[in-house]
């Protein structure tokens, strides 16, 4: 089987890994092609790096990489999440067999441009892979075909527990916290207003920070608390390691809020809306208003029930079998 993945952010080179490590020993044909939608060596390069990806091509130019499809003939195109990427690949790859992987998840808000890409790859791909079974009936709700729904789980949560989350260089209580959206950050009164409520939380709060961010706060002048510390963008598997081992965490990213679910650790959403439904059903998450945030702080507690929402652990593996299935 001859497989494109196509991908260009840092949630889809996590995901990517997920597939590489279920297809790396396999005789099926690999190719993939990245956008370069993280134009950041520290959100991309790093990535690639640590996860031991090959990037066979690197262009976000639609006729290239439809050219490169052709060249190749794959049996399937496997596209990721809700980014630009994952809209260029879908273009890209008309005539050719296409999957989903992570369809079927809403926010219910058409204002997110991401609600919107992701609601019409789900409708023209060919495979629509869910992550869990409310992203199954959100798309059967939408009247997309029954058979060309599978429910496998997340892929995230696969590479989750094929690395060592346990050991943690810094053994102090803190808050872990990422922060890129350009609604918190290119507002300079609501960004002033997050830094202010962070000044008020008694913890050490760990910040690596996204270049968008960065660049802002140094533009608008805004001075940092003194228990904000400031770090490069890091890693996938020590960002995992700070979710793990934090008291909470405060993020706008729809990843890194079902990252923190999926390692018990609460969170709070800095969105107009909750990206992972069942995080929020079962107490994980919370959407909170940025006037809120310190006095919610104060209820956080970790012990909550947790339910395996996402699959077992086993979505490359289940994808794997029935792309194998169906491209005879």
């Amino acid at each position: 089987m001859r497989i494109v993945n196509i991908i260009g952010t840092r949630p889809q080179y996590i995901k990517l890994a997920a597939m590489h490590l279920e297809l790396n020993d396999t005789e099926h044909e690999i190719l993939n092609i990245d956008t370069g939608q993280h134009y950041d060596t520290n959100m991309s390069d790093n990535f690639i790096t640590g996860f031991k990806l090959t990037i066979h091509y690197k262009t976000m130019n639609i006729l290239e990489i439809k050219e490169i499809l052709d060249d190749f003939n794959p049996d399937v195109v496997l596209l990721y999440g809700d980014t630009y990427s994952t809209l260029i690949g879908l273009i890209a790859s008309k005539g050719y067999l296409t999957a989903h992987i992570e369809a079927g998840a809403r926010t219910f808000n058409i204002e997110f441009r991401e609600e919107l890409i992701r609601m019409a790859v789900d409708h023209a791909c060919d495979i629509c892979f869910t992550p869990s079974v409310r992203s199954s009936k959100n798309l059967l709700n939408e009247g997309k075909e029954p058979y060309k729904i599978y429910f496998v789980g997340d892929v995230m949560y696969d590479l989750l527990l094929s690395i060592d989350n346990t050991q943690q260089e810094n053994h102090d209580e803190y808050v872990y916290m990422t922060l890129h959206r350009p609604g918190n950050v290119d507002n300079i009164d609501r960004l002033k207003k997050i830094f202010e409520e962070l000044s008020k939380i008694d913890k050490k709060i760990i910040f690596p920070v996204h270049p968008r961010t960065l660049k802002n706060i140094e533009k608008f002048n805004i001075k940092k608390p003194e228990n904000v510390v400031i770090i490069e963008p890091c890693s996938y598997i020590q960002s995992i390691k700070y979710i793990k081992n934090a008291k909470f965490v405060i993020t706008d990213s729809g990843g890194v809020e079902k990252e923190c679910y999926l390692l018990k650790t609460p969170g709070i959403t800095l969105n107009k809306v909750i990206s992972w439904h069942e995080a929020e059903i079962y107490g994980w998450n919370k959407q909170v208003d940025i006037c809120d945030l310190y006095e919610y702080t104060k209820t956080i507690s970790k012990g909550l029930d947790w339910h395996e929402c996402y699959g077992d652990g086993t979505a490359a593996k289940q994808i794997v079998k029935i792309l194998e299935r169906i491209v005879k």
